[in-house]
């Protein structure tokens, strides 16, 4: 599920491998009706032609002398003319931890263009996030240490990890202290309402993705009658908690990779060729960095999710092939390729900062250290190639975090009856397809728009077909007479393997 939703995934990666990682182009425009929000041209250049804005709101609301929070927003004018304008269309990219700053350029872009006609597009980085002020500081997570060949006793992994991220958390409560039990979601959603307000619309209209889905369902749940149009799109599981979120989210990775193996005749040969390579033999790329087959696990991971980027997969396990059997220039140059993606990958958003802290303050539940270390002996049974890796990082979050709770609603069946767009692909690398048949059972009036592949969220990889659906029911309200599937684009010929 986790926060790779979050621009898309290893952006900088793509872009080394030379491989387009998500459409972006800013959407010009200016004026509009009244707001209590005073917009002003954007000032970072990756912004350009799009407008920006600070909204304050308490940092505690039944404190009102702890200060506030200055929320970054950013707003796509509807391209369309005044009086055919429907009013704003809010979205939050996923996480917990995404920037809809970061992410709005990609927005605009593959939104439907009557969609964007109809709709101001607005997004916000939420209470601790990129622009908004204050934002946590010394958060990074780190990656899981596992032993770099040999066999891998996890049990002793989850302790070790256990005790790093115990002490990253511990170093995070400690500086963010002064609002870091306040960013969990349902200050997000009373933050979102807020912004509903102040733009002067009745009713909410949103696109959740991932993590934003959270949002979006508790929203729903909490102001059912200020429910306009909305849009879970790569849902997590409404009855949720934190032994949900790793035994069934962790295995989702491992699900996409057979529908990876399936896009092309080499695919699967490439990567196992590469993973069998490294399980015998590290790679020294110099200057101490040597580059492990969990390097290339966690690396393909990030890529998994979204389809335009499994070209990236093939080309990174082809770099591993040569780097070590190769010689000449071609070796070096496929060694090369490998560093500039390590130093890429950034640091582990699936163990530590926003996506751990907001996890906890969401679900109140603590394994013990056992219970952590069956929970991912069981995932990597039953997922062999992702899921004791990404199981680590999900159930250890909450080591060293001194939280209160402040729990999010679980939707039971038939727990709202807003008619929303329930949006997932069959094989879903993050938010696994029957958490958005659960959610669907939660919204009994929803329908359900479904996508046969692998892709995390796919509104940022429409097909005609999904897109037709979406605009139908952002415009005009109305959901489909029956549930939907809709074929996958057809994809590039490169990106067969």
């Amino acid at each position: 599920m986790g926060r790779r939703a979050r621009r898309l995934a290893l952006i900088g990666v793509m872009a080394i491998l030379g491989v387009a990682a998500a459409p972006g182009a800013a959407l010009a425009g200016a004026g509009g009706p009244g707001s209590a929000i005073d917009w002003a041209p954007c000032a970072r250049a990756d912004l350009e032609g799009l407008q920006c804005a600070t909204f304050p709101v308490p940092t505690d609301r039944s404190a009102p002398a702890a200060g506030t929070f200055e929320l970054a927003l950013v707003r796509a004018r509807a391209t369309g003319p005044r009086r055919a304008r429907i009013g704003t269309l809010f979205f939050n990219p996923g996480g917990p931890g995404g920037s809809g700053r970061d992410f709005m350029p990609t927005m605009v872009e593959v939104l439907p263009a009557d969609v964007r006609a109809r709709f101001d597009i607005v997004s916000w980085d939420p209470r601790g996030i990129g622009d908004t002020r204050p934002a946590l500081e010394g958060c990074d997570g780190p990656w899981v240490d596992r032993p770099a060949t040999g066999p891998v006793d996890w049990r002793d992994v989850v302790a070790r990890h256990a005790a790093a991220i115990a002490e990253v958390n511990r170093a995070c409560r400690e500086r963010n202290a002064a609002f870091i039990e306040h960013i969990g979601t349902i200050d997000v959603v009373d933050d979102l309402d807020a912004l509903r307000a102040a733009v002067g619309d009745e009713r909410l209209n949103y696109v959740g993705m991932s993590y934003g889905t959270r949002i979006g369902y508790v929203y729903a749940m909490r102001h059912p009658d200020r429910v306009g149009r909305i849009v879970l799109d790569g849902t997590v599981n409404p009855i949720e908690s934190t032994d949900g979120l790793t035994r069934t989210g962790a295995l989702g990775n491992d699900e996409a990779l057979g529908y990876y193996f399936q896009r092309g005749p080499r695919a699967r040969a490439r990567f196992e060729t590469a993973l069998r390579l490294l399980q015998e033999r590290p790679i020294d790329l110099g200057g101490g960095e040597v580059y492990t087959r969990w390097r290339f696990v966690d690396q393909t991971m990030l890529m998994m999710g979204f389809e335009d980027n499994h070209v990236a997969i093939g080309r990174v396990a082809d770099a591993v092939r040569i780097a070590l059997e190769g010689s000449g220039a071609r070796q070096e140059e496929a060694k090369e390729l490998l560093r500039r993606v390590t130093r890429a990958q950034g640091p582990n958003t699936d163990s530590g900062g926003p996506f751990s802290i907001v996890n906890c303050l969401d679900y109140p539940q603590r394994p013990t250290l056992a219970e952590m270390q069956d929970i991912v002996v069981d995932v990597g049974r039953r997922a062999p190639i992702y899921g004791a890796s990404l199981a680590t990082s999900y159930v250890t979050g909450c080591e060293g975090l001194d939280l209160t709770p402040k729990p999010v609603p679980l939707a039971t069946p038939s727990a709202s009856p807003a008619p929303i767009l329930v949006a997932s692909a069959t094989r879903d690398a993050r938010t696994p397809y029957a958490w958005a048949v659960q959610m669907a059972r939660a919204f009994p009036a929803s329908r359900m728009l479904t996508y046969p592949g692998a892709q995390h969220v796919i509104t940022v990889r429409p097909s005609r077909c999904s897109a037709r659906v979406t605009s139908t029911y952002l415009i005009k309200r109305r959901l489909p007479a029956r549930d939907v599937a809709c074929p996958a684009p057809r994809p590039a010929r490169a990106q067969a393997g």
